[in-house]
C-alpha cells in the first residue's frame, strides 16, 4: 500500500491507542486521526461532575444493581425492573440514574425498606445518610442527568451500531456542541433544564419580593413579584402578583409556583456548572485542544479546579 492512500486512523479514545496512532503517523504523515464518536460521547459523559450523586451512585452500584432482594424491592415500590448495568459504558450508568432521576420520591421508602429488610447493611446506612445530608441537592443533581445528559444519550445510541451513521454524525454532534454552548449563556440557558427547575421549584418558600415570570397570550412573558401575601380563615394562602407595567392579579399557590424564577438559583448555577463539564470536553475533542499527560489544557484544568473548590 502507498503511504498517500492513508488518510485515516480510526481508532477509541484511550490514552495506548492515542500513542499508536502518533508513531502511525509518523509512517503515514498524510492521515487524519478519527477518534470513534461514540467512545468519545462516552468519555465526554463520564465528565460531568456531581459529587453528591457521584458517592451516592458508587454505593448504589456495590449494592442494588447485583442483587437480587433490592431489585425485588424495587419493583414492588415503583412497578419497574432495576435497569442493568455495565462498568465499561457511560451511558449504561447514565440509565440507572435515569430511573432514580424518575422515581426519586420513592428513594426514601425504598432505602428505608433496605434498612428494615437488612439488605446492604453499612452500604445502605451510607446511602440513607448522603441523602439526608442534602436531598435536595442530590435531587437536582440526577434531574440534570434528565435535562443535559438526555440528548447526548440518545445521539450515542442513535450514532453506535452498522449502518449508514456516518451521514447522521456530524448534524447530531453540531446539535450537542450548540447545546453545550447555550448551557454556559447566562441568556440563553433559561429553558434547557426543565426537571432541575421543576425541582427547584417545588423547594422554593414564596415571599414578599420573590420573582415570577409569566406570559400572557399574545402579549409575551412579563417580569413580576409577590408585593403581599394573604391567608384566608380555611387555611388558603394568596399571593398577590405586580408585574413590571403596573399590573397585578392574585394568585394561589398551585398557580403560583409554575412561574416562580429560579434563574439564578444557586443550585441551577451548580447544575449549569457540573454539566458545562462534560460538554467542555467534548468540545476540546472535537477541536483538538484536550491532551494527554502533564500538560493541562482548558478543560482539564478547569475540570480540576472546580472540583478542589466544590470539595
Amino acid at each position: 500500500m502507498l503511504v498517500e492512500f492513508v488518510t485515516g486512523l480510526g481508532r477509541d479514545s484511550c490514552k495506548v491507542n492515542g500513542s499508536a496512532t502518533g508513531r502511525l503517523q509518523v509512517i503515514f504523515p498524510g492521515s487524519e486521526d478519527l477518534l470513534c464518536i461514540c467512545h468519545t460521547l462516552n468519555n465526554s459523559g463520564e465528565h460531568s461532575f456531581f459529587p453528591e450523586k457521584r458517592d451516592f451512585m458508587m454505593s448504589w452500584l456495590i449494592l442494588v444493581t447485583d442483587n437480587s432482594a433490592a431489585g425485588t424491592l424495587w419493583k414492588e415500590l415503583t412497578g419497574t425492573t432495576l435497569v442493568s448495568f455495565s462498568n465499561t459504558r457511560w451511558w449504561s450508568k447514565q440509565e440507572v440514574e435515569n430511573s432514580i432521576a424518575i422515581n426519586f420520591g420513592l428513594l426514601p421508602r425504598f432505602l428505608e425498606q433496605l434498612s428494615a429488610r437488612g439488605i446492604g447493611d453499612a452500604t445502605t446506612k451510607k446511602m440513607i445518610a448522603l441523602h439526608r445530608n442534602d436531598p435536595l441537592k442530590l435531587q437536582v443533581g440526577f434531574a440534570t442527568g434528565l435535562d443535559g445528559l438526555m440528548l447526548m444519550l440518545s445521539t450515542t445510541y442513535e450514532l453506535e451500531g452498522d449502518r449508514l451513521a456516518i451521514l447522521l454524525a456530524f448534524r447530531r454532534i453540531e446539535a450537542l456542541r450548540a447545546y453545550g454552548r447555550q448551557l454556559v449563556s447566562d441568556s440563553e440557558n433559561r429553558d434547557l433544564l426543565p426537571d432541575v427547575d421543576a425541582v427547584i421549584r417545588r423547594s422554593l418558600e414564596p415571599a414578599v419580593g420573590l420573582v415570577i415570570k409569566k406570559g400572557f397570550a399574545g402579549h409575551g412573558v412579563f417580569v413580576g413579584k409577590i408585593v403581599s401575601i394573604d391567608k384566608e380563615d380555611a387555611g388558603k394562602w394568596w399571593y398577590l402578583i405586580e408585574y413590571e407595567d403596573g399590573d397585578q392579579e392574585t394568585m394561589d399557590l398551585e398557580e403560583l409556583r409554575p412561574h416562580l424564577s429560579v434563574h439564578g438559583h444557586t443550585l441551577r448555577d451548580e447544575a449549569i456548572q457540573g454539566l458545562s463539564f462534560a460538554f467542555t470536553y467534548l468540545e476540546d475533542r472535537l477541536t483538538g485542544n484536550y491532551m494527554f499527560g502533564d500538560k493541562q489544557i482548558r478543560s482539564m484544568a478547569d475540570y480540576v479546579q472546580a472540583t478542589l473548590m466544590l470539595r
